[in-house]
């Protein structure tokens, strides 16, 4: 496995990661694609007569079939060996946890962004006759807050897929992996939004797999949902309860504040390990109609405003033994306040 140096940091820009890839609005490529040109010979045999010589086109792609495709891509397989490359990358960018939440959401249009990628890549490599049409980087990426931690995180899900597609293509060299870097390194600028990876709830609490963390499961000792599992005063709403789902959803209610995926736009997941529990028919439902009809077992009752209380400060807790810091913990809150009288259905004019 290759180190994941500053240079391979950059590798994440090789890609269109985004929906907005798909729109051909901007006038910038992939990058330039000087790199993957092949070199034209030193020096030209003289001729030996004045009669047109013959086309010899492997002299300049080192290639006996006559394939005018750039080395790096014919050592790739070619367009359809690319594409293999960026099925396995997706795959892997899919499983992963810390990144996958940009692409879990309904406005994710996974054959165009498919298309805009082995475009994008080909291009980059040098196969034949391909061009990038579509969104530039940064207006591809704008807006979407994607902090260092997000680019490392691609950058090494690449350097995976590289590696595992480079098993059954053994002409890739380290040269071809450098060069490929050094072509597209560049548009770093026009992808990073939050250098610092802190600029928002989402990044500083720790991205998905903290908030997962933070929601847990019955038995998760500290988890938000093992400290409602253990108040007396609210678990009897739970005795049906699917805990995955509820994970779920309760995970992307609290990234969609400032995150990656938006609350009630679940899809199908690519992976069923990615989101589970919801689908595109069964999304995560909004807050009323989920909440309308639940009974307390242990006194007959709907929800109180009491009961809204109770939860709110079993988060609170599970927060601060996560160390979540104060300032975020308020944020937190302070999204989930205004559902209060969207679930309180006792009592809802005691809600603020």
């Amino acid at each position: 496995m290759k180190k994941l140096s500053l240079t391979a940091l950059a590798l994440t820009n090789l890609l269109c990661l985004t929906p907005a890839c798909g729109d051909s609005s901007g006038d910038d490529t992939a990058g330039s694609t000087t790199a993957s040109t092949p070199a034209t010979p030193a020096t030209e045999p003289e001729p030996t007569d004045t009669g047109t010589q013959p086309t010899d086109t492997t002299a300049e792609t080192g290639d006996p079939t006559g394939s005018a495709d750039g080395p790096i891509c014919a050592h790739l397989g070619g367009k359809e060996g690319v594409g293999e490359l960026v099925t396995t990358f997706f795959g892997v960018v899919l499983a992963d946890d810390k990144i996958n939440a940009y692409f879990l959401s309904t406005d994710t249009d996974f054959a165009a962004l498919g298309a805009c990628v082995v475009d994008q890549l080909g291009e980059a490599t040098g196969c034949d006759g391909v061009t990038y049409g579509c969104a530039t980087m940064k207006a591809a990426h704008e807006g979407m807050g994607i902090s260092m931690n997000d680019f490392g995180d691609f950058a090494a899900d690449f350097i995976t897929a590289w590696d595992t597609h480079k098993g059954n293509h053994a002409d890739l060299t380290q040269e071809d992996f450098d060069t490929v870097i050094g072509v597209l390194g560049g548009m770093a600028p026009d992808i990073v939004e939050d250098a610092t990876s802190d600029a928002t709830v989402y990044q500083r609490v720790g991205r998905k797999p903290a908030i997962k963390g933070l929601i847990g499961q019955p038995g998760a000792a500290g988890s938000f949902v093992d400290n409602v599992a253990n108040d007396a005063s609210i678990n009897g709403f739970f005795g049906a309860t699917d805990f995955v789902r509820l994970n779920t959803c309760l995970t992307r209610q609290v990234h969609s504040i400032d995150g990656p995926a938006t609350y009630g736009k679940e899809i199908d997941p690519p992976l069923p390990a990615a989101d589970p529990g919801v689908s595109a028919a069964a999304p995560c439902r909004d807050m009323m109609s989920s909440h309308a009809n639940l009974v307390d077992a242990n006194d007959t009752l709907g929800i109180e405003y009491a009961d809204f209380g109770a939860l709110v400060g079993d988060l609170v807790t599970a927060m601060t033994d996560a160390g979540v810091p104060m300032a975020d913990q308020n944020l937190i809150a302070g999204a989930l306040g205004p559902l209060c009288n969207q679930i309180v259905t006792v009592d809802p004019e005691m809600c603020p």
